[in-house]
């Protein structure tokens, strides 16, 4: 059995990303990094982190001996995800088991090695952001939170091309 935790994987944020899988008023995004997200595993599970491949299925070919290739690898109309995802492969029949009973596994992980910083979306209530800021402080964590500045216009545009 395979368990798939998916990551997005651009530098910054993304407004398609933000409005597919969040709450654009509610939603909070999590940054991290590559580096950060492997090292911060604290999970006794075998996790094998991998940069998703876009490929055309009708021409490309996947080798099927190598499965985190198999289980690494989307259509390119996919593309704008730059996914990365943690694979946990396993044939334990008590792991098997529990992430059919459950939906998933839970993987432990150090949320202070983990996180860089925590995005509050954009359109976020006034009340939102120090709520999610106490929250933090609250569970002694260390990483920092602001808002989405995703819709925020750029000193001195005006909007018009020259």
């Amino acid at each position: 059995m395979t368990a798939i935790s998916c990551w997005h994987g651009n530098k910054g944020e993304s407004d398609g990303m933000r409005k597919l899988y969040s709450d654009n008023v509610f939603g909070i995004a999590v940054q991290s990094t590559y580096r950060k997200l492997k090292e911060s595993d604290t999970s006794p599970l075998d996790v094998t982190f991998a940069k998703v491949e876009y490929l055309d299925y009708e021409n490309d070919y996947i080798d099927p001996s190598k499965s985190d290739r198999m289980y690494a690898s989307k259509k390119q109309s996919y593309s704008h995800e730059q996914e990365i995802r943690g694979l946990i492969f396993t044939t334990n029949q008590k792991t098997c088991d529990d992430i059919k009973k459950n939906g998933g596994i839970l993987v432990e992980v150090d949320l202070n090695k983990l996180v860089t910083k925590i995005i509050v979306a954009p359109q976020a209530p006034s009340w939102y952001l120090p709520t999610i800021v106490e929250l933090i402080g609250k569970y002694n964590f260390t990483f920092n939170c602001e808002q989405s500045k995703l819709y925020k216009i750029p000193f001195g545009f005006n909007g018009f091309a020259p």
